[in-house]
């Protein structure tokens, strides 16, 4: 019997370790479990995370070709401006040699508005080294004719005279 009692203790021991390995599996069960339900948990927030990534990912790809888009219109913008900006330089160096060629010009119209000023005074000086000149000859001619008139006048005298002494010639010879 005791054999038995021993087979039966075995029995119980046996049960016992097969309730408390059964205990233990159902306890890890119960835990892998709840394991699971958090790593569900996790998945579908990781999940869901992944769905505002991808829609976070697909607005930055449309922001990126809209900004690429806005990249190609600014660049063209930058371009005409930067022609419109070469083609301004080039007026305005044109405008600079314009500019030069004008001061050029204008000295040389100043050298020669200065030679002018020299000679009008020259001419000036000239007319009135003239105008003396006539005034002299006026005079002059005034008094040459008033010599001219004394001489006339005595001359007219003479002729008369020699008129009356031919008449008193003739008044005589006949």
């Amino acid at each position: 019997m005791k054999r038995k009692n021993e087979d039966s203790q075995v029995g119980v021991r046996k049960k016992l370790d097969t309730l408390k390995t059964r205990k233990l599996e159902l306890e890890e069960l119960k835990t892998l479990r709840e394991e699971n339900l958090l790593l569900n948990k996790e998945i579908e927030q990781m999940r869901a995370e992944r769905k505002k990534l991808l829609e976070e990912r697909s607005k930055l790809r449309e922001e990126k070709r809209r900004s690429a888009l806005e990249k190609g219109t600014l660049m063209a913008d930058v371009c005409q401006m930067e022609h419109r900006l070469a083609c301004e330089e080039a007026r305005v160096v044109e405008l600079e040699e314009l500019r030069a060629n004008c001061q050029n010009q204008l000295s040389i119209l100043n050298g020669e508005n200065i030679q002018l000023d020299r000679d009008r005074d020259l001419y000036r000086s000239e007319l009135n080294v003239a105008n003396e000149k006539i005034l002299v000859q006026s005079k002059k001619l005034t008094e040459q004719k008033s010599f001219i008139d004394v001489l006339t006048t005595k001359l007219q005298e003479q002729e008369k005279i020699c008129q009356d002494l031919r008449n008193s010639i003739d008044k005589l010879k006949k």
